[in-house]
């Protein structure tokens, strides 16, 4: 797999960039908390600019609601179906259609089918690079194979606390309960989990 380097605050125009070809393969492959993502163009191939990935996740394997402070993207999906929940919009995407999320808008996604597979493309806003790939990598471990396993049903024992740091040096914020609540205030659970945090104050 090729190494990525170290994140850049300021995008690096000079850095050469080559034309290539590539699909998903077991070399390019990483396993993140649950999801296999398998990298067809990341950012150090792309002067910093895009990454593009194909991404595999069952239900239940979700990422937290976060912001991205200085990419967009763009998901299409392949199979299966997805909710994205921005600000107060619920944005469904079955097999053959993309949702799109601009930068700075928190957003958290909930698969809906058993299984997900789709394309994701994130690009940078500005003259920040892109950073969403190295968070991949420095939270996953080489796949063993491109076939995501249905035994695979939780993102694993990382914890908040070191996966925020991680996000945070990659460009990416996690949202706290409260942000969640008043940012994104039609995401499933919000009841439950606010009696909860009351509960335990």
């Amino acid at each position: 797999m090729a190494k990525l380097m170290e994140h850049e605050s300021i995008m690096n125009k000079d850095t050469p960039i080559h034309a290539f070809g590539r699909g998903s393969t077991l070399t390019e492959t990483t396993l993140s908390l649950g999801v296999l993502v398998s990298f067809l163009a990341t950012g150090d191939e792309t002067g910093g600019r895009f990454c593009v990935m194909e991404v595999q996740a069952n239900q239940g394997v979700e990422a937290p609601p976060h912001v991205h402070d200085y990419e967009n993207e763009y998901l299409y999906v392949l199979e299966g179906e997805i909710d994205y929940y921005c600000e107060d919009k619920i944005l469904n995407a079955k097999a053959g259609q993309g949702v799109f999320l601009p930068q700075g808008r928190p957003h958290g996604p909930i698969i809906r089918s058993a299984y997900l597979r789709a394309i994701a493309l994130v690009y940078a806003s500005g003259e920040h690079p892109v950073g969403v790939d190295r968070f991949f990598l420095q939270t996953g471990t080489p796949a063993q194979s491109l076939v995501l396993p249905d035994t695979v049903t939780s993102p694993g024992s990382v914890g908040m606390e070191q996966l925020s740091q991680i996000a945070a040096s990659t460009g990416v914020r996690m949202l706290s309960l409260e942000e969640v609540v008043e940012q994104l205030p039609l995401y499933p659970g919000l009841k439950d989990r606010s009696n909860t945090a009351e509960d335990h104050a």
